[in-house]
């Protein structure tokens, strides 16, 4: 539908609304059965399930770009749905939940109790502070070029002067250590009990690479340098999200939920932010000049989602529980 979509209106209704009301049709499911398989390693099998979207990443950026410098977005998007409805409908029968289904089909009552601790608070900031500065990083609309959304820093890698396939590159390699951080820290997640140990680790590494390495990037080394760390850091924190609801909850599914709620707000946000934060013409020195205001705002939403591990006291209050 998006394909046919001749205004901004029907863009937003179609590839914004629909597609994202259809994403979590498919996925939340997923996300129930996988808290009923797993329970002691339940953040691994998330980074797992996760690495799904880093291992299409990898290749993608190269192949969308090529269709649609030969056939246009209107073909593209039409062939990413047909591609999309053939690989994933043979898969739909093979998902099933370890318990079975209430015949009786009477809805649980939710548990939100969590909202009354102080801890789900620190856990909600901290995420959403995260969400903004990662978002911002890969997501951007750049005037200049016909003000079609485009992915942040391959638009940073073009204003340096290089091609739309290394631009492509910086994009791949992020997502190849997505895939690495998304199992490191899923992995590591259910060795720690105080996970707001993990939020700093991440939330901090991704903020010094903004400020020292992206900064004073002027090469495709440095820029892939930064790629590369970034993207490990910061690519598993939705891993921890289930010890957030287990820190709250027996069951972490409700908390879960808000703390992707509050990742989706970061994401909405991300365009009217990032618009006025570049402006200027590409010059020497840092953020070569005109991306310098949106890498500083950057690490500095990363170094504000760091400082959650000050919450380290409510979590020793919870773990007494």
């Amino acid at each position: 539908m998006a394909s046919f979509a001749t205004s901004v209106p029907g863009l937003i209704a179609t590839q914004g609304f629909l597609y994202g009301f259809a994403f979590l049709f498919v996925n939340y499911p997923l996300l129930r059965m996988l808290n009923e398989w797993f329970v002691e390693r339940r953040s691994l099998a998330y980074g797992i399930m996760s690495t799904g979207a880093g291992c299409s990443g990898v290749g993608l950026p190269f192949l969308l770009e090529s269709l649609l410098s030969k056939y246009g977005y209107q073909t593209t998007l039409q062939a990413t749905a047909v591609a999309q409805f053939i690989i994933l409908l043979p898969m739909i029968p093979l998902l099933k939940g370890r318990l079975p289904a209430s015949r009786r089909g009477v809805l649980r009552k939710g548990d939100f109790n969590f909202f009354r601790q102080p801890l789900f608070y620190c856990f909600a900031l901290t995420n959403f502070l995260e969400a903004l500065g990662y978002y911002i990083c890969w997501i951007h609309s750049d005037p200049d070029i016909n003000n079609i959304p485009s992915l942040h820093l391959p638009t940073y890698a073009t204003s340096l002067g290089f091609s739309g396939t290394l631009g492509a590159l910086v994009l791949a390699a992020n997502n190849l250590a997505t895939i690495c951080g998304q199992l490191a820290l899923g992995y590591i997640t259910d060795h720690v009990n105080n996970v707001l140990i993990l939020v700093f680790a991440s939330s901090f590494v991704a903020a010094a690479a903004s400020f020292t390495i992206w900064g004073y990037a002027t090469s495709l080394a440095q820029l892939l340098s930064f790629s590369l760390l970034f993207g490990l850091a910061t690519s598993g924190f939705p891993c921890l999200w289930n010890k957030f609801g287990s820190a709250l909850l027996e069951d972490p599914g409700p908390v879960y939920s808000f703390m992707a709620f509050g990742k989706g707000v970061g994401n909405v946000l991300t365009g009217p932010i990032s618009t006025p934060l570049v402006r200027g013409s590409v010059e020497s020195g840092y953020g070569i000049g005109r991306f310098a205001p949106l890498i500083l705002y950057t690490g500095s939403m990363m170094l504000c989602s760091s400082l959650g591990v000050f919450g380290w006291p409510l979590m020793r209050k919870a773990d007494k529980r």
